[in-house]
């Protein structure tokens, strides 16, 4: 933009008011989706649980939902309902577990607190309607049912182990420390302990 007559006689150019105004509608912009994002638990700092388990312990768990998992989408003939996917989720992580909730997104009074959050009913949601899609899919291509029973535990089943590691809900107390961490160090070569505490140890030897 060309400067202006009046940019002359003015301390400040027209054009750094025009620019200064837009800044300040764009971090308008930017809180409002922080807090719809918030809303919609996309933020990856946001309501994420986590959930101490031991190793033998969640794999009972697993092993017992699942199966459980597998009689019902033969009962229902493939027909998954939304509640049977959470009623696994929740199972596995409880909606209670530790979770940290933004609050009032972009002012002074923002902050972090343990909450309980719904991050894990809209996981649920995705996999159902990922589930659905699927499910009719199949059904179109007149696959035999017993094929698309399997398809579909298998489905629910690895979107729910892919969100149980790879979303770092699982966490394992070090025997050492006793802090929570995403990956634990077996015998034979650690000794039920974090990273850290188990390079200290090798420093040590």
């Amino acid at each position: 933009m060309e400067p202006q007559i009046s940019d002359y006689y003015n301390e400040e150019p027209q054009m750094m008011k025009i620019i200064d105004k837009m800044n300040e509608e764009l971090e308008a912009v930017q809180k409002e989706n922080d807090i719809l994002k918030d809303d919609l638990c996309m933020n990856k700092e946001y309501g994420r649980p986590k959930v101490e388990y031991g190793e033998e312990e969640l794999k009972k768990i697993k092993e017992e939902l699942y199966e459980q998992l597998k009689k019902e989408i033969i009962k229902g003939k493939g027909a998954v309902g939304e509640r049977t996917i959470k009623n696994v989720l929740y199972k596995l992580v409880p909606p209670l577990s530790e979770a940290k909730a933004r609050y009032n997104v972009g002012t002074v009074f923002e902050c972090a607190r343990e909450w309980p959050t719904n991050w894990v009913h809209w996981k649920g949601c995705q996999i159902f309607k990922y589930v659905n899609y699927s499910f009719d899919s199949l059904k179109r291509l007149n696959v035999e049912p017993e094929k698309i029973y399997e398809n579909l535990y298998d489905i629910i089943t690895k979107e729910i182990d892919d969100i149980l590691y790879s979303g770092n809900i699982v966490q394992y107390r070090c025997r050492l420390c006793k802090q929570l961490t995403n990956h634990i160090c077996k015998r034979p070569f650690g000794n039920d302990t974090c990273g850290d505490c188990d390079f200290y140890n090798l420093m040590k030897d």
